[in-house]
Parts: structure tokens; sequence; C-alpha cells
């Protein structure tokens, strides 16, 4: 079930399943619900990266501020609401750490299967510089998108 807020209908969030009507659920079919909560949010996030280099992508990314107001928002809605959000974001941080970009745990984890494919082992400073890049590339995006809530939220 999709519940979408009366005063704000921007704020649509899927239900977690723990409603007062469900007392009778088991706690297996609250962690099914909220597993399968889950699995919907690593894919909607796969689909917001494909959709990332686009203007609707572009417009729809946050960093910190843009976080802390969508928090306040579900908070304001309610604690399971507060709680799905949370989890969305635990997802987002798992799905985003596992890509490819040097710095991240998916580059490291490129790095093991290329040496793993080839037997030989990447030096460490090509390691070193590799990760430095990404560390750069990661750390200007990162500017740039709190700039972009800056402008959004406080201008």
């Amino acid at each position: 079930e999709v519940y979408t807020s009366k005063e704000n209908s921007d704020i649509s969030m899927p239900m977690l399943g723990v409603r007062q009507s469900r007392k009778d659920a088991s706690i297996g079919e609250y962690m099914l619900v909220a597993g399968e909560l889950e699995i919907e949010n690593g894919l909607a996030i796969f689909d917001a990266l494909g959709k990332l280099f686009t203007k609707e992508g572009v417009n729809n990314v946050g960093g910190i501020i843009a976080m802390a107001d969508a928090s306040n928002t579900f908070l304001a809605e309610g604690f399971g609401y507060y709680m799905a959000f949370l989890g969305l974001i635990s997802v987002n941080l798992g799905v985003m750490n596992l890509l490819p970009i040097p710095g991240l745990d998916g580059s490291q984890l490129l790095v093991i299967i290329a040496e793993g494919v080839t037997r030989k082992k990447l030096p460490n400073k090509t390691k070193a510089i590799i990760n430095f890049i990404g560390l750069i590339f990661l750390m200007g995006l990162m500017i740039l998108i709190t700039i972009k809530d800056v402008f959004t939220f406080i201008v």
C-alpha cells in the first residue's frame, strides 16, 4: 500500500506493514513485508541511477540538507514513515557503496575480481592513485550537491 500525505502530496511512501489493523501478524510476516520493501527500494535506487544524468535526475539529487529536510517531513508524518525512510537511506548507501567508483568498495571489489582473473596483483601505488582520483571526484560531487541543496532549501 502506498501512502500519500494529505498535507503534502509530494510525499509518497510505502507502508511498513506495522499498523494497528495487523496486530495478529507474526514477526515473520513483518520481516517479510520489510524485506519486500527494501528490495523495492533497492530497485528504485537502480532506476534512479539510470535517470541520474537526465534533467529530472539532476533535479532530484539531494545531499545532507535535502536528507535532513525529508527526514523532518517523514518524522512529522509518523514514526513508521520515518523508519521506512531510514531503511531507504540504508539501502541507498549500500547500493551506492557497491558502485565501481574508485574510492568506494565496489571499486575494490572490481580490482579483486580483475586480479583474480588475470592472476596478477595490481601495484599498490596504482591502487592508491586510482583511489585518490575517485576520492577527489566524490569530494567534488559532494561539494556540488551541497551547493545545490543550499540554493534549493536556504536561498
